[in-house]
C-alpha cells in the first residue's frame, strides 16, 4: 500500500493493480518521449526508505512498458520488465520480436518435465587445474538442454526462464543427480575428482531444496567432501539470515561452499564475513587479462593474499592464454580454470582425460 501510495503520488497513476507480489500495473497516457523520464523519477523517489512496522525496507523497481492496444498488453508489459531486470536496465519497451521469443522460452518451459524425463538436460565437466600439483583433480558441472528439434541450447537461454518460473529447483536437483552418478562412477574407477555445481542464490531460502539436495546425497553415498555449491557472489539474497543458515547447514554435511563471480557483487567484504565459504573463484574479467593488465594484476594478486590469509582456496576463472596461467601460479592461485586449461568435457572424456594424466606421471 505504501508503494502504490508513492506511485500514485510521483507517478499520475489513478488506478494500480497487484497482479502477484512483486508485479503491480497501470496504463498511462503519457508518450514514450515523456514516460522515460517519469519513470527515473520513479525510481529516484524509490530510494528512499519505507518505514513500515518500525522497520526501514529499500525498494527498486524495474518497468516494462507495452502498447496498451495491443492485446495482452499487461502481460506484454510484465515480459518486457522482466528482459530489463535480466539485462540490468531500469526499463524496457516491449516488441512483436521479443514476444514471439517469449512463446519460444514459454514452450521450452513446458517442455522441462520431458526433458528432465528423457535425459535431454545433460552435464557437462569443464576440467579445474590445481597448480599445486599440475593435475586436473576437480571440475564444474556445467547443465545443457539437447532439444530434439532446436539442437543443442545454451544455459542462458533457458536457465533465466526457468528461474523466474520457480523450476530451478528441479533442474538443479536433476545435475546434482547426474555429478553424484558420475562421481560414484568415477570412484569406481580409481580417480579423484571435485565436483562443483552450481546453486542460485534464490535456493538458499528454499527448505524443500536442502531437504531433497541433503536426501539425494545421503542415498548415493558420495564423498561430500568433494562436493562443492558454488554461489554467485553478486546475487541478492531476498533473506540473508536465512541463506548463511542454510549454507552452514550445507557445510556441516561435508559440502564446500565456493563464491562464484568474486569481486562482481556490491558487498563482496560483508559476504566473505558472513557466508561460510571454503573458497573464492575469481570472475574472468579481472582474470583474463591479468598478465598484460597492472590494476588486473593487482586485484588478483590481493584476492589470492586475503583468501590464503583466511584459510580459503582461490580458483581463478577465465585463463585463456599461457602467460596468464603463468602469472596465477607466480601468485600461488590454487587453481585454473578456463578454455587454455579445457573445454567443458562429458563424463567418459573428462575421465579419460584424468586417467591419461595418472599414466603420464607413473
Amino acid at each position: 500500500r505504501r508503494l502504490v501510495e508513492r506511485l500514485q503520488v510521483a507517478g499520475g497513476a489513478s488506478s494500480i493493480f497487484r497482479l502477484d507480489n512483486r508485479t503491480l500495473v497501470w496504463s498511462t497516457p503519457l508518450d514514450l518521449a515523456e514516460l522515460e523520464p517519469l519513470l527515473a523519477g520513479l525510481r529516484a523517489v524509490m530510494r528512499s526508505p519505507f518505514e513500515v512496522a518500525g522497520r526501514r525496507l529499500g525498494v527498486a523497481l524495474t518497468f516494462g512498458v507495452a502498447p496498451a492496444d495491443m492485446n495482452e498488453a499487461a502481460a506484454n508489459a510484465v515480459h518486457a520488465a522482466s528482459m530489463a531486470k535480466r539485462s540490468g536496465k531500469p526499463w524496457r519497451l516491449y516488441s512483436t520480436e521479443e514476444g514471439e521469443t517469449a512463446a519460444r522460452q514459454f514452450s521450452l518451459l513446458g517442455e522441462l518435465d520431458d526433458a528432465l524425463r528423457d535425459g535431454h538436460i545433460t552435464v557437462v565437466y569443464q576440467p579445474k587445474l590445481n597448480l599445486a600439483t599440475d593435475r586436473i583433480d576437480a571440475v564444474e558441472a556445467l547443465v545443457r538442454w539437447n532439444h530434439p528439434v532446436r539442437g543443442m541450447l545454451p544455459p542462458d537461454s533457458f536457465i533465466p526462464l526457468i528461474e523466474e518460473a520457480g523450476r530451478i529447483d528441479d533442474l538443479t536437483i536433476a545435475v546434482l543427480a547426474q555429478a553424484l552418478e558420475d562421481m560414484r562412477i568415477w570412484c569406481e574407477r580409481g580417480l579423484v575428482v571435485g565436483v562443483a555445481v552450481n546453486i542460485s542464490a534464490g535456493l538458499l531460502a528454499s527448505e524443500s531444496f536442502a531437504n531433497r539436495a541433503l536426501a539425494l546425497i545421503s542415498r548415493t553415498g558420495a564423498p561430500t567432501h568433494r562436493l562443492t555449491f558454488e554461489v554467485t557472489e553478486s546475487a541478492q539474497f531476498e533473506d540473508t539470515d536465512t541463506a548463511v543458515a542454510m549454507l552452514e547447514r550445507f557445510r556441516e554435511s561435508g559440502i564446500r561452499i565456493s563464491m562464484d563471480d568474486y569481486g562482481t557483487g556490491q558487498s563482496t567484504l560483508n559476504y566473505l564475513k558472513l557466508l561460510p565459504v571454503s573458497e573464492l573463484k575469481i570472475d574472468r574479467m579481472f582474470v583474463q587479462h591479468a598478465h598484460i593488465d597492472h590494476g588486473d594484476a593487482m586485484l588478483v594478486r590481493s584476492t589470492v593474499q586475503l583468501a590464503h590469509e583466511m584459510g580459503l582456496k582461490v580458483v581463478a576463472e577465465g585463463i585463456e592464454e599461457a602467460e596468464c596461467l603463468a602469472f596465477l601460479r607466480s601468485i600461488a592461485c590454487d587453481y585454473a580454470q578456463g578454455y587454455f586449461i579445457g573445454r567443458p568435457l562429458d563424463m567418459q572424456a573428462l575421465a579419460d582425460r584424468v586417467a591419461e594424466q595418472s599414466v603420464l606421471a607413473a
